[in-house]
């Protein structure tokens, strides 16, 4: 009788010790005192299917193998965006950005914005934007908001004073634009920058909006207005103002600014906006045909690894009647960590 009630006590004392042994582990996190993964604790199960817990480990030392999380450089504070073009969408804010050309031999051709028409178009990096358009661009406001005439965009003689019948910047490989370059610009604006990614930096983005009186009349065309980001690196060289493989013009934005034509807000004093009081066929459907339509933000994602070199070229320019406008905005350029996938996730986002 005394045997076996010593036998009873003897099985509660090891299981409450197990019991105990298990909440002191959970207490230190289940992860042994290293791993700061996040990962949760999954306990060993031997080949009989029981659970036991290692209670051994006692080191509190960081794990060694854990990365260090990347840190890219923030723009520099004082960086004045009337200093110079393209310190608006904060290029030429970083020490190791510098800025090779800006060619623009009309001045009314682009312009540094607080706003552009209306709220949509205003930075939410900085204290301005970079607007570059094929045709002209009136004077900012006083608070330097650029407001359009209404429909001037289409309506109105735009051409501006940029060469006309040109070849394309040196850097830029025509052949790799296929069918949508038709040999020579008009109104040809552009810039290039050298910059050598900091330290963590896997890559760059920048914002871009796309805006064009050339809608809906070139959605069917290969050749049209062009915007063109070429890009130089050891992962990747080529352009990449691509949307779904496609070059950022009407016909390749095309199911983007189907969303945001004629009277949307988001036109509004661009010169883009309105209708012209005569049908046309959208889609298979009929409608007052729109002035023009814009793509709404995307985000241009270009690959880098650190402390390699990246050259920049970005054009803008007319391949069709020169009175239909197309308007580039750029703001925000910012390294990133994550950094992008070539051929998957690089060039314009969805």
């Amino acid at each position: 009788m005394m045997r076996a009630a010593a036998l009873v006590l003897l099985l509660a004392l090891g299981c409450n010790a197990t019991h105990i042994a298990a909440i002191a582990e959970e207490s230190q996190g289940g992860s042994g005192g290293g791993s700061v993964t996040g990962e949760p604790f999954e306990p060993s199960t031997s080949s009989e299917g029981s659970t036991s817990v290692d209670t051994t480990a006692t080191s509190t030392e960081p794990d060694e193998t854990t990365a260090e999380p990347c840190v890219v450089p923030s723009p520099l504070e004082n960086c004045d965006a009337a200093a110079d073009a393209l310190r608006a969408p904060e290029i030429l804010c970083y020490d190791d950005v510098a800025a090779v050309d800006f060619a623009s031999t009309d001045s009314d051709a682009w312009r540094r914005a607080r706003e552009l028409g209306n709220a949509h178009w205003v930075s939410t990096e900085s204290e301005a934007v970079l607007v570059l358009s094929t045709g002209t661009l009136p004077s900012p406001g006083r608070v330097g908001e650029v407001n359009v005439e209404p429909g001037s965009g289409e309506l109105s003689p735009t051409d501006n004073a940029n060469p006309d019948g040109v070849g394309l910047p040196a850097d830029i490989d025509p052949q790799s634009l296929g069918s949508a370059f038709s040999g020579q610009a008009d109104d040809l604006l552009w810039f290039r920058f050298d910059a050598t990614a900091p330290p963590g930096a896997r890559g760059y983005t920048i914002r871009v909006g796309f805006l064009s009186a050339a809608y809906p009349e070139d959605l069917q065309a290969d050749v049209s207005d062009l915007f063109v980001w070429w890009h130089e690196s050891e992962a990747f060289v080529g352009n990449l103002a691509t949307w779904q493989g496609r070059p950022a013009s009407v016909a390749g934005l095309g199911p983007r600014l189907h969303a945001f034509r004629g009277e949307h807000p988001m036109l509004l004093r661009t010169g883009i906006d309105g209708t012209t009081g005569a049908p046309c066929e959208i889609e298979g459907e009929s409608v007052d045909c729109p002035i023009g339509a814009a793509s709404g933000w995307m985000n241009l994602r270009g690959p880098a690894e650190p402390g390699e070199a990246v050259h920049v070229v970005a054009a803008l320019f007319d391949q069709g009647p020169q009175n239909r406008d197309t308007l580039v905005v750029l703001d925000g350029f910012r390294w990133e960590c994550e950094g992008c996938s070539v051929g998957i996730s690089c060039g314009l986002d969805e």
